[in-house]
């Protein structure tokens, strides 16, 4: 998602607005049932819960100096993840690359039906393109 301040500065998605309006003003047990009205399982409530308090808690604690490489793979077609949020992260780490894609989309790589983005990923991971 990216840096805090960014993010919420940046955030244009209605739906991630309104996640944020959610999960700044009410305790967990509200969010929760909130969510469960929305029609989400309680285990994704939590992880939604748990990203958000992350996001929005402070970050004074986290170590980016001793981050290992980070590849960042980000949709550009991302309304719920601003782009200059994730730049202001990556700039925190002392190693990143940021890789734009046009076939990816918040929700994963699911318009790519040929799984080209996919397939260049798990290459860079194992190390074929490094």
């Amino acid at each position: 998602m990216g840096t805090p301040k960014t993010f919420v500065e940046k955030v244009t998605s209605p739906p991630t607005l309104e996640l944020l309006e959610l999960f700044r003003d009410n305790s967990y047990d509200a969010a929760i049932e909130q969510l469960g009205a929305w029609g989400l399982p309680r285990d994704l409530a939590h992880g939604a819960w748990s990203d958000f308090k992350v996001l929005l808690g402070p970050w004074d604690s986290i170590r980016f100096d001793a981050a290992p490489m980070v590849f960042i793979h980000h949709g550009e077609g991302d309304d719920n993840a601003p782009i200059e949020s994730v730049r202001d992260l990556a700039s925190k780490l002392p190693k990143s690359e940021i890789r734009i894609s046009p076939y990816a989309s918040h929700a994963g790589l699911a318009e790519d039906d040929s799984c080209t983005e996919m397939a260049k990923i798990f290459r860079e991971v194992s190390g074929a393109e490094r």
